[in-house]
């Protein structure tokens, strides 16, 4: 016989063997203790004004649809982009005990631009992703509002001389405090 021949055949039936060998099974063994994308429900339809020293201070919109839209007071322009949650959950320990968290991940495609806009500062980047449990914490958020308040998806800044410090009401209404 080919010694090619004998070569291959071992090395098949070696690499069968192998596929058979068990392996560790990370399966989830309990229910995970948090409820699969809870942060949905928190966000969707949402307007949020954050005030964060790591991404600056601005307005997020989270339409229901999944996309977002981030505004940057003072600023002409609007940046159109993606949210959704995430959920990441498994086992660990030597219990194989389930967890489970959601992560908001958001993606501006044109976040670049609002880059050279403001160097200075420190801005919101093409992807970021969020800990859903801390969100208020890590975004700073400073107010929140039911909706597209500010009428972001318009694509149109709803002031011009509109400033980071002001509330939605003020910013509705074109007048600082």
């Amino acid at each position: 016989m080919d010694t090619n021949l004998l070569r291959s055949l071992a090395a098949y039936l070696c690499g069968g063997l192998l596929c058979l060998w068990p392996l560790p099974v990370l399966a989830q063994q309990q229910p995970p203790t948090v409820p699969p994308h809870a942060a949905n429900n928190t966000l969707s339809g949402k307007t949020a004004r954050f005030v964060s020293d790591k991404f600056g201070k601005g307005v997020l919109y989270f339409a229901a649809d999944g996309r977002a839209w981030l505004w940057y007071p003072g600023q002409p322009d609007i940046t159109l982009g993606q949210w959704q949650v995430q959920n990441i959950h498994g086992t660990m320990g030597a219990k194989a005990e389930a967890f489970s968290y959601d992560i908001i991940a958001l993606n501006f495609p044109n976040a670049e631009d609002i880059h050279r806009i403001e160097a200075a500062r420190t801005r919101i980047g093409r992807y970021i992703s969020l800990d859903a449990t801390q969100l208020e914490q890590d975004l700073a958020v400073a107010e929140a509002a039911e909706g597209d308040i500010l009428r972001l998806a318009s694509g149109k800044p709803p002031c011009r001389l509109c400033r980071a410090e002001m509330t939605f009401a003020q910013m509705l209404t074109g007048r600082g405090p």
